[in-house]
């Protein structure tokens, strides 16, 4: 199965990992050196209270400058991970955007991803529909316009007689009939 969805939680999956690791590495360092001073050193009262405030300060601070790293670091690979995932849809997206209207040709595969292979199919299956469409739009206007040519003619040859009968009405119902059969042709 190769998706989109499929893509996107493996790689937030080793993002997530990859940082864990790192904050799990950071929090036994720290811890290693917290333990050491505890068990390795003797001090007065006073002194033991500043170092075990000083160490309490560290152990805060090597929590949450690590959870922050990690956020930030996170969010861009996430970020990264999208941009480089829905890639094929942005290519789409500005192969569909660069065409004309009447080109309804189909359009290339840009990916090999499940979901991007689905719509590009189902695009160009609409594209095909369309095409056929409006090749029968076009086959009923010829027709429709040759069936139309037939009878004006013969009108208008009823009407050349009727004017050179030397009916006044004849030559304008001549011209008229040119018309017609000018808007035909188009």
């Amino acid at each position: 199965m190769n998706s989109m969805r499929r893509r996107l939680l493996i790689m937030l999956a080793l993002i997530l990992l990859s940082c864990q690791l790192m904050s799990a590495f950071w929090l036994w360092h720290e811890s290693r050196e917290q333990i050491s001073f505890l068990v390795n050193e003797t001090l007065t009262n006073h002194a033991r209270n500043e170092h075990v405030e000083n160490e309490i300060r560290e152990a805060i601070a090597s929590l949450l400058l690590p959870s922050l790293v990690m956020v930030c670091f996170t969010l861009l690979l996430s970020f990264w991970a999208i941009s480089w995932i829905i890639r094929p849809l942005r290519s789409l997206q500005s192969s569909l955007a660069s065409r004309s209207a009447d080109n309804l040709t189909p359009l290339p595969l840009h990916s090999d991803m499940d979901e991007i292979v689905a719509v590009t199919g189902a695009l160009n299956q609409l594209l095909a529909r369309l095409d056929h469409t409006l090749q029968q739009e076009r086959l009923f206007t010829a027709d429709a316009a040759h069936e139309l040519r037939t009878p004006l003619a013969g009108l208008r040859l009823h009407l050349e007689l009727l004017e050179q009968d030397g009916n006044p009405l004849g030559t304008m119902l001549v011209a008229r009939v040119d018309q017609l059969m000018h808007v035909i042709e188009q």
